[in-house]
């Protein structure tokens, strides 16, 4: 697929261009003197991915191929759910927002762990309104040990021991979700944190103030306009859709209450439910005004975050412009 082979070639051969690759390349490099798990002894970092620092560094002490590595591991893990899902969502626009809310975060930042982590999941997601919480609790746990904050999808598991929790009582676990989600988030500061080690020291501060800014309330509307179109899907696919639709408004939640333990990067495990979402609505709804008007507004949110989250963003911008590949400089 040629737009796999594009964002590979853009991420994959990124001339150690982002804010965290300076890190990584120091990871990699104790790695592969200390070994894994003396470094993960004396760091904490997530043990999968020292493991495959461990493995790579096995055949060569080039980062670039763990680099290569590690950036086709997350989109492949992506295109093999759009792959699995076909029949259920639009790829193209499945591209396009992966791309515009997830794709250019990792460019800038290279939040390499994360976005493995955040395919993973995205995968694992699709096993919840099929039911099979042993797969879906199997693959959270692995994105675990790429990622800690991939641990706190363990919850979502609820759904899949029996479809009533998902068909029926949606709205009353959100209500719940959201009085309870500011003690949730001080129990991972206070309790989880804690024992991460100096190196997590900083999601232990708790700020007690909750964000009330227009940015937190900017997919509302979103959630409003995937409601519109719930009734279009009946019995497993409106599952699949009201449960994604469910994940993708913890965003407000998150938004409100992760602020005060640093734990706003949570969002992005519920973005990747708004591509499933939206495409689903993409693929579903026939080619007339109603499709013309939901895919002008989703594509018009995509270029608008991009545009606000990346290339206004003043920490972000000398990462992203000028490109940087290891072959050229644009």
């Amino acid at each position: 697929m040629y737009s796999f082979f594009m964002l590979f070639f853009t991420y994959g051969f990124r001339n150690f261009s982002a804010i965290d690759d300076p890190s990584y390349i120091g990871i990699f490099e104790n790695t592969l003197s200390l070994g894994w798990f003396e470094y993960f002894k004396s760091s904490t970092i997530e043990p999968g991915y020292l493991i495959l620092n461990d493995i790579v560094g096995t055949f060569t002490d080039d980062y670039l191929f763990m680099q290569l590595i590690t950036s086709f591991i997350p989109l492949f893990i992506f295109y093999y759910a759009f792959n699995k899902y076909k029949k259920l969502i639009s790829l193209p626009m499945a591209v396009f927002l992966l791309c515009s809310m997830l794709y250019f975060q990792m460019l800038s930042v290279a939040l390499v762990r994360m976005f493995i982590a955040i395919s993973i999941i995205f995968l694992a997601l699709g096993y919840i309104p099929e039911r099979r919480p042993v797969k879906y609790i199997t693959l959270t746990l692995i994105a675990t040990f790429f990622h800690y904050s991939a641990f706190i999808m363990i919850l979502l598991s609820y759904f899949a021991i029996n479809k009533k929790n998902l068909s029926k009582k949606v709205s009353r676990i959100y209500t719940s979700l959201f009085l309870l989600s500011p003690f949730v988030f001080i129990a991972i500061s206070k309790l989880v944190v804690p024992i991460l080690g100096s190196r997590y020291q900083q999601y232990g501060s708790i700020n007690y103030g909750i964000n009330f800014d227009f940015s937190t309330f900017s997919t509302v509307p979103l959630i409003f306009l995937l409601l519109f179109f719930i009734k279009k899907f009946k019995d497993k696919e409106q599952l699949y859709f009201k449960f994604f639709l469910f994940v993708y408004a913890i965003s407000v939640i998150i938004s409100l209450f992760g602020g005060m333990t640093n734990l706003g990067r949570l969002i992005f495990y519920s973005y990747a439910a708004f591509i499933f979402c939206a495409s689903m609505v993409s693929n579903k709804i026939r080619f007339n005004t109603s499709k013309i008007i939901f895919t002008s507004i989703v594509i018009f949110y995509g270029f608008l975050y991009l545009f606000y989250s990346q290339f206004t963003n003043e920490q972000h911008i000398p990462y992203l412009f000028p490109y940087n590949n290891i072959l050229f400089t644009l």
